[in-house]
């Protein structure tokens, strides 16, 4: 039977951060698409439970918690799932549901063909489905609860309804602000010594002026050993970081926490693509006159010039 999603609103408003608390409190699998605080635009997706799946060095793709395993890609086992698109009924968000995850930087051994260089302790992907969501419509100040399902009955009903009570109990209710995150008990680790880094400097700046490329953006990974609360600390970082592009997945045992001013893609089911990156970039003025300003500002700067010659070509 082809996937419907279906969709019903809610009279009454409920802040997104105090939902997030109360839905995805625990440990189980869990997302929040967070559109930022005090969003004014945009819509904001709340998930919880729902399969598992993550993807192996090996190329295979296994289920959690029930052991099932896929002999494909992970690209290929979404390409999979989402054959054949969903009808989406009434006027829901521009979400139809589905998958929702990461990638990680060694999924490149698939798409580019490249060699890998480490080995990660975390999966190379993790994705989980997406069929029970509350999503926030900030510009009408609307709660939705959206479900993959043929109709309100049985599982689905049992959920919107249940799901409506406790919203219905925080209605009106403020997000208290978090204290400050306790002291680190340890230094944070660095996983390249210095004179590592230094010599990965060196050989991209070689690389550079071999031609082969003009950019280079070195990454590396800082670890401590602490166990905050993931809820808690998306909430810091949503406050001291904010964004209209934040996110917090947890997911197969790892609770992945991000904060980005820029969105990467987008794809409307109109197969549109797009990006809007801010290199090489400057906010808009509130005259002309600041406007002409701040162009005239990026012409002249060799750094922001090169920032937007990267990025274009990224996004090409």
């Amino acid at each position: 039977m082809r996937r419907r999603v279906i969709s019903t609103h809610l009279d009454f408003w409920v802040d997104p951060a105090v939902a997030f608390r109360a839905l995805c409190a625990g440990d189980g699998p869990a997302f929040w698409l967070d559109s930022g605080l005090g969003a004014t635009t945009g819509f904001s997706c709340i998930g919880t439970g729902g399969r598992v799946v993550t993807a192996s060095s090996g190329g295979t793709v296994s289920e959690w918690g029930t052991g099932t395993r896929y002999e494909q890609t992970i690209f290929d086992f979404l390409r999979e799932e989402q054959a054949g698109g969903a009808d989406v009924l009434g006027d829901g968000p521009p979400f139809p549901l589905g998958w929702v995850g990461w990638l990680g930087y060694e999924c490149r051994a698939i798409t580019l063909g490249t060699d890998r260089t480490r080995e990660s302790r975390y999966p190379d992907a993790a994705f989980q489905l997406a069929d029970r969501v509350v999503a926030f419509d900030h510009e009408s100040r609307t709660v939705i609860l959206v479900a993959l399902a043929s109709s309100w009955a049985g599982d689905a009903a049992a959920w919107r309804d249940e799901t409506t009570d406790l919203l219905a109990e925080l209605r009106g209710r403020l997000e208290v602000p978090m204290g400050e995150a306790p002291a680190l008990p340890h230094e944070p680790h660095l996983f390249n010594s210095e004179d590592e880094y230094i010599g990965m400097i060196l050989e991209c700046q070689r690389r550079i002026r071999a031609g082969d490329a003009y950019q280079l953006c070195l990454t590396t990974e800082i670890s401590a050993k602490v166990h905050p609360d993931p809820v808690d600390t998306y909430l810091r970082l949503r406050r001291l970081s904010p964004s209209h592009h934040g996110g917090f997945l947890r997911c197969a045992g790892v609770s992945l926490l991000s904060s980005s001013p820029e969105q990467f893609l987008s794809v409307t089911s109109g197969r549109r693509v797009e990006s809007k990156p801010i290199k090489g970039t400057r906010r808009r003025g509130t005259t002309g006159e600041e406007d002409d300003a701040f162009r005239r500002e990026l012409v002249a700067s060799d750094k922001e010039r090169a920032e937007n010659l990267m990025i274009v070509d990224l996004v090409r």
